[in-house]
């Protein structure tokens, strides 16, 4: 790996300028992701240069911001900024840096794009190896979705199946070809299709060369990269194929005007391929998008007939091809069973499998279906393909940890299958007359309080009865369990308790119909009054009523709130009307049946976490201020999280069916150190009054990470002083080798800088990592402590803010 200065460690000689080029327009929602992913470049000599395509939306303002930002910091990185007046397409402003770039080498970025740190110092020192003769350098990519979950890999990229988001190209691609001509097709062509003939122009046989790294997160699903399938599923086929073929037609007339510049035998060579190319693609595109089934079979034989079809690179490509010849309704049938899966009962539960690739289950699984679904409130999800990458402590899921019995509450005499027996029945709530779920727990004058939903598990309707529970108030002397009640405020369900600006308390909950409803007492002992929960559309469409809401007190005495479909509210003071902030969801964008998020603020950023209850997985969602949330990767929690050391040491699993309405404990700076839930140990239709089944609250103990007192940029690199505290001691139990420091969605798959030294700051370890550019705000450093405990901690740069007041 090159480092950091400008010298070539091998050959002693001045490293070259490159210039990191990031493309953008209209996309504000991910230029913050692309822009401290260029700033977080560790190559030197090196420039950023960005030109927007003059955005119609708040993206070039974000630019400006993040750049007065970075330089209020001190950023060791030149940037140019183009702001175009007139939108003059992908292609053209990708020409522009023919311009307002000066190094040798131009890295390609667009503005929806993740670069890892290291992208550019790999692309100049692959083609330094080359001695500078490949005209482009290609690299592996991986796929991410709209809100940044891994979706898998891209086969293995070249200059004749270019992405260009994966590519880098040399000046002369821009110096030695005349202007662009001018076509009036020039806004349908792919601007990698033209540099990548450009290149091979340039380079011959030597034009390339391909680094096996995957060095970028390719956005799928965004600008470009959408496609669609059902009704629409011809147009993006028909679209890609179009783009191709004007752009060989466009690399045509641009080897016209080198005929005399390259080998006779290279021209003839090149003008052939492109020629077959643009041919290839036009006859695609009339068996895809013809207008009739005649003209489809027309291109198809241009195509050389079924041949074609079974000699795509992807099955699944293939029969999209082969439907084409079908009538679209034809079309959405197929899709429509092709999403659907088979049906199947594990250890007496119900779950779904994906269906696999041979059509004649399709049928039947959806029969199995229609007919379990209901039921079995089981879906199995698919994973996002990259998150078998993540390191340990890359989800939050790896933060729960192993739980003590509390007295004398271990014991197989109590209800409930053999899945969850033998258990710590003192764990949380739970007796033989009443069926627990919901609420949470807080710390209150030294007792620990728990507002909980119940009703009598003798009821017919077993926990179908839940419309009509009552709200409990348990107290105990510890955070785990043990909870005794203590009165009953009256009817509600899903309570959670939450404390206002005039230091009232306030427990939410929903009637029978789902309607939002308040209990309020100036004290926790009350006496509690119940109103109507009063809610502020301010002119925005419902989300899923007024459900499931979790709430954090603001610094500032503001309430802050998450409902079930998503949207974020605000109250001034937590007794006025909460105002709904969002205009929709800040959930990740995937298939869901999204319910009980639970919202909380430490002293780094908020946080959320939501559950999809029919796919028994969730999902943490992160913010700076509360308003703009990213998805972190991998699983916040799933069955399988209770396990609990026995009184012989053991560590025993209870296997709970259903794990929801997730509630945190939190210490005094804001760190979860512990969650509760409510589970239930079978199917919730199953559960029928009188019989061994039920449901109670369960809590976990939660890894709670460290704290980072300071995290600023010295002339040493940047300095994380890491806080010694009871149980702890920095400076000995931290295992510093297995640091590693970086933005958290890039830390959770195992990528960023290592600690390259330390110090020692009034008892507490400073890790020093290198000076890279980190662009955001908010990073993580994951490790281990040296008894394999799991180490993490997020910090904020010294001098930004918790959050920007709005209300």
């Amino acid at each position: 790996m090159l480092d950091e200065g400008h010298i070539d460690e091998n050959t002693g000689e001045n490293l070259p300028l490159a210039s990191f080029c990031l493309t953008v327009y209209n996309q504000e929602r991910y230029i913050k992701a692309a822009l401290d992913a260029a700033f977080a470049q560790t190559y030197r000599p090196l420039e950023i240069v960005i030109s927007d395509d003059a955005s119609t939306d708040a993206t070039a303002e974000l630019i400006e911001q993040a750049i007065a930002e970075r330089e209020a910091r001190g950023g060791d990185i030149p940037v140019i900024f183009n702001r175009a007046k007139e939108n003059v397409g992908n292609l053209r402003n990708w020409l522009r840096f023919g311009e307002l770039a000066h190094g040798e080498i131009l890295v390609k970025a667009d503005g929806d794009d993740i670069s890892m740190p290291e992208r550019t110092a790999k692309i100049v020192e692959a083609w330094l190896a080359t001695g500078k003769r490949a005209k482009v350098v290609s690299h592996r990519a991986r796929k991410i979705d709209a809100d940044g979950m891994p979706l898998g890999d891209f086969r293995r990229i070249d200059a004749d199946s270019p992405l260009g988001a994966a590519q880098a190209f040399v000046r002369e691609c821009w110096t030695s070809f005349p202007p662009f001509p001018e076509i009036d097709t020039v806004r349908q062509v792919y601007d990698d299709n033209v540099f990548c003939p450009r290149a091979q122009m340039l380079g011959g046989d030597e034009c390339e060369t391909v680094i096996d790294d995957f060095l970028i997160e390719y956005r799928f699903g965004a600008g470009l990269s959408t496609m669609k399938l059902g009704m629409e599923y011809r147009k993006p086929l028909v679209k890609d194929s179009l783009y191709v073929r004007n752009s060989m037609r466009a690399a045509l007339m641009e080897l016209e005007t080198m005929r005399g510049k390259i080998p006779d035998e290279r021209y003839a060579r090149l003008k052939e391929k492109f020629a077959r190319k643009a041919e290839f693609h036009d006859a695609q595109m009339q068996f895809i998008g013809g207008a009739s089934i005649w003209q489809r079979f027309k291109g198809l034989r241009r195509l050389g007939g079924m041949k074609y079809l079974f000699q795509r690179h992807k099955y699944r490509l293939s029969i999209l091809y082969f439907l084409t010849l079908l009538p679209p309704a034809a079309v959405d049938w197929y899709l429509d069973l092709h999403e659907t899966r088979k049906v199947k009962r594990m250890k007496g539960h119900v779950t779904e499998n994906g269906m696999g690739s041979k059509i004649k289950h399709v049928v039947a699984g959806a029969v199995a279906a229609l007919a379990l679904a209901a039921a079995a409130q089981v879906v199995e999800r698919p994973r996002p393909a990259g998150w078998n990458r993540l390191v340990e402590g890359g989800r939050f899921k790896d933060r729960f940890e192993v739980a003590d019995v509390i007295g004398n509450g271990w014991t197989d005499k109590c209800w409930g299958g053999d899945n969850v027996k033998p258990r710590d029945v003192r764990n949380g709530i739970e007796d033989a007359e009443y069926s627990y779920w919901g609420g949470n727990i807080k710390e209150i004058d030294g007792k620990w309080h728990l507002f909980v939903a119940r009703w009598k598990e003798s009821e017919p309707k077993g926990h179908m009865f839940w419309p009509n529970s009552e709200i409990a108030h348990a107290v105990s002397n510890k955070p785990n369990g043990d909870f005794k009640v203590v009165e009953v405020l009256g009817k509600g369900h899903n309570p959670e308790i939450f404390r206002c600006k005039d230091d009232s308390w306030a427990v939410y909950c929903i009637d029978s119909k789902g309607l939002a409803h308040v209990y309020r007492a100036q004290t926790v002992a009350g006496p509690w009054t119940y109103a109507r929960m009063e809610l502020d559309l301010a002119g925005k469409k419902p989300l899923e009523g007024e459900s499931n809401f979790s709430f954090c007190t603001r610094p500032d005495g503001s309430v802050l709130a998450v409902c079930r479909g998503g949207g974020i509210w605000l109250s001034e003071d937590g007794i006025k009307p909460f105002v709904r902030m969002s205009e929709g969801s800040v959930y990740p964008n995937v298939a869901g049946r999204f319910e009980d998020p639970v919202l909380w603020r430490d002293e780094v950023q908020y946080h959320i976490v939501v559950n999809d209850w029919l796919g028994r997985v969730a999902w943490k969602l992160t913010s700076p201020d509360g308003f703009a949330w990213t998805t972190q990767p991998g699983e916040a929690y799933t069955p399988g999280i209770a396990n609990v050391r026995s009184p012989d040491g053991d560590t025993i699993s209870n296997d709970w069916f259903k794990y929801e309405r997730m509630r945190v404990v939190q210490d005094r700076y804001g760190r979860v150190v512990q969650a509760n839930f409510a589970v239930i140990d079978c199917v919730k239709r199953d559960d029928k009054g009188g019989d061994i089944h039920s449901s109670k609250n369960i809590t976990i103990p939660v890894n709670p990470g460290r704290r980072i007192e300071t995290f600023k940029r010295t002339h040493k690199g940047w300095e994380a002083r890491i806080r010694s505290e009871k149980g702890f001691d920095s400076l000995a139990d931290v295992d510093v080798d297995s640091l590693i420091l970086g933005p958290q969605s890039m830390v959770a798959f195992g990528a960023g800088v290592r600690a390259i030294g330390t110090a020692e700051a009034a008892g507490d370890l400073v890790a020093i990592f290198p000076p890279v550019e980190l662009g955001t705000p908010v990073v993580e450093i994951l490790g281990r402590e040296k008894n394999g405990r799991l180490f993490f901690a997020t910090a904020r740069m010294d001098g930004t803010k918790l959050e920007m007041p709005r209300l």
